[in-house]
């Protein structure tokens, strides 16, 4: 079971680019209702005419609100739009089945397990950049995420039952966006469980994990398994391996 100990107890709680924008999103390139204000997130950012990756200053809550900042926008991806709100890279990549591996840094999200890896509110501006924006902030950014990885498939999930970005349990709507791993190249989560390490996106049952984000150092190990099957089946001797959330809002 890839050390995931205490399985039975778990809390269900809850590449450059340039060019024209993706196919699918044509239809979402009307000019905005003000065009002179600050884009809200990525996708809307998109919508204005954004349609390279890079840094875009946002302002999710409109003017009169907090001031805007700076964020990360993945325009290419599985239709594009997407928010960077976590980068990590792992505390013992070459021994991964260690207990001692973990995700780091972790965002500001529940965590009551032993020792744990540092905690970021700082959000980052590119995914080469470790840093997490403030858990609670997530969901002002929508409820879709992308999940990039450069150990595993690249995965991106609308909420179903279930929503990482309010740590709410239950289904999610996956598929694979980015073949990276040579096993399993069609398989896709199908839901979210938290326990009390981190919150992970499984396959089929509880058990069975697909991006588990362990960030502690006690116990289990940071499953990454493009097969759903909490193993250690995740990409080996990558010379720089690291893993990202995106958030997006859906399409209206």
């Amino acid at each position: 079971m890839g050390r995931y100990a205490g399985i039975a107890s778990v809390c269900l709680i809850g590449c450059a680019s340039s060019g024209k924008p993706p196919p699918d999103l044509q239809i979402d390139a009307a000019p905005p209702d003000d065009a002179t204000a600050v884009a809200r997130d990525c996708r809307d950012a998109l919508k204005r005419g954004t349609v390279n990756d890079g840094v875009v200053t946002v302002d999710p809550d409109g003017a009169g609100g907090n001031p805007p900042f700076d964020v990360y926008c993945d325009m290419r991806t599985a239709g594009g739009g997407w928010t960077l709100v976590w980068s990590y890279t792992f505390t013992n990549y070459n021994n991964f089945t260690s207990s001692n591996n973990a995700v780091t840094p972790r965002p500001s999200w529940s965590f009551a397990s032993g020792k744990g890896t540092q905690v970021s509110t700082t959000t980052p501006t590119s995914p080469a950049e470790l840093g997490a924006l403030d858990f609670a902030h997530w969901q002002d950014f929508g409820t879709e995420i992308l999940v990039t990885s450069t150990i595993n498939h690249w995965v991106d999930c609308t909420a179903g039952t279930g929503s990482l970005v309010t740590q709410t349990s239950g289904s999610l709507v996956c598929s694979v966006a980015r073949v990276v791993a040579s096993t399993c190249a069609t398989v896709a989560p199908d839901g979210l469980v938290v326990v009390q390490e981190g919150p992970a996106l499984v396959r089929g049952q509880p058990s069975n994990l697909y991006y588990y984000f362990d960030g502690s150092q006690n116990n289990n190990f940071p499953t990454h398994d493009p097969c759903g099957t909490n193993k250690a089946n995740q990409l080996a001797g990558a010379t720089d391996p690291r893993g990202a959330i995106y958030v997006r809002t859906r399409a209206p």
